[in-house]
């Protein structure tokens, strides 16, 4: 059941680990997907552009122990782990996600922020009785830059996320009536409640028929109108006992207008709001 306006529906080739939306203030909205498949050990990374979804680049290859930290002005910056039983970053990479390529690497470095302009990072070894100090890059070509101070970017206005409300949550009973007054569910575990406008979101889970955990979604508005209520992902065993990024699993986001959520593991859906 939907009353709203599909902004687009995105299939990936592998499952989305994480979703990374671009952290600059009024930049135009670029959304990171970084994708993994643990028995082949890939990590490549897919990058759409908002509103309407549309593919800049397509599985991009990165080092499976790789970490993508965030996407500034176009630029994705991550972490390349290349010691797995030692989790410390080796070195600080910038990726080019319209062009689909690294533009430059800092071994011995982790990063610290950006603005999206510059890049602040610190050295991962120091000399015994060492000051960690902070250094600066250009986040377009990785140059040193002196005479910095440290930065202090500013969140995103455009990119909103639900609160989380566990069984345990004083809120948990009157959510939990909410959802179960439109849907006939009973939620368990966890509840993710957002309000955009005149719209009101969940995302609560229930055991399906097959006894595994079920996530849905569920949009009304203060006029009882029910805008969508839909299912999303089912925890399989793997999903359960992995270590896949929180939040996935049933949670979603909204971007100026626009809700994101993973209907499956490999499929993305957007609605406008509004």
């Amino acid at each position: 059941m939907a009353l709203l306006k599909t902004a687009f529906v995105h299939n990936f080739a592998t499952p989305v680990w994480r979703l990374l939306f671009e952290q600059v203030p009024g930049a135009p909205g670029l959304l990171l997907a970084e994708l993994r498949d643990g028995s082949k050990r890939s990590l490549q990374v897919s990058t759409l552009q908002l509103p309407n979804g549309e593919l800049l680049t397509h599985s991009l290859e990165l080092p499976w122990s790789a970490a993508v930290l965030g996407i500034w002005n176009g630029y994705a910056l991550y972490h390349r782990l290349d010691n797995e039983r030692l989790p410390v970053p080796t070195a600080l990479g910038c990726l080019d996600v319209r062009r689909g390529e690294i533009r430059w690497e800092w071994p011995g470095h982790m990063l610290s922020a950006s603005d999206g302009q510059l890049v602040e990072a610190t050295r991962t070894s120091l000399a015994a009785g060492e000051m960690r100090q902070p250094v600066w890059f250009s986040l377009l070509e990785g140059q040193p830059v002196d005479g910095v101070k440290s930065i202090l970017p500013a969140p995103n206005p455009s990119l909103q996320f639900p609160t989380h409300y566990p069984e345990t949550s004083q809120y948990w009973p009157l959510l939990n009536r909410f959802v179960e007054k439109y849907t006939n569910h009973l939620a368990i575990q966890a509840i993710d409640y957002l309000e955009v406008a005149d719209k009101i979101i969940f995302s609560y889970y229930v055991y399906g028929n097959t006894g595994k955990k079920q996530s849905y979604l569920l949009i009304t508005d203060r006029q009882q109108t029910v805008w969508l209520h839909q299912p999303l992902l089912e925890q399989t065993a793997s999903d359960k006992d992995s270590e896949r990024s929180d939040g996935l699993a049933g949670a979603f986001c909204v971007w100026q207008n626009q809700i994101l959520a993973l209907a499956q593991p490999t499929q993305l859906v957007s609605y406008f709001l509004t």
